[in-house]
């Protein structure tokens, strides 16, 4: 009852959340595992990820839902988010 209850939560958090994120263009920089979840958690509430660097080689990173990964550091990632993005 108590992850029913959480869960509950959660949608009501991410139905709310999509009124802002929904449309957005977002830049995420993180290692991998953390690239994968956050950007899995934006695109179900409708962000579009146009920018994703992250630090390192993964077979996770096939899995991320934008066009392209760069293997980079935050300087790619300023780079690479110039026009109209959001970064994260």
């Amino acid at each position: 009852m108590k992850y029913r209850r959480q869960r509950g939560q959660l949608v009501d958090a991410m139905l709310d959340a999509h009124f802002h994120i929904g449309g957005r263009k977002l830049a995420i920089g993180a290692e991998p595992d953390l690239l994968f979840d956050v950007s899995s958690m934006l695109h179900e509430m409708g962000a579009k990820v146009a920018v994703a660097v992250t630090t390192t080689e993964s077979p996770v990173l096939a899995r991320v839902a934008t066009d392209d990964v760069l293997i980079g550091d935050l300087e790619d990632l300023e780079t690479l988010s110039k026009s109209e993005v959001a970064i994260l």
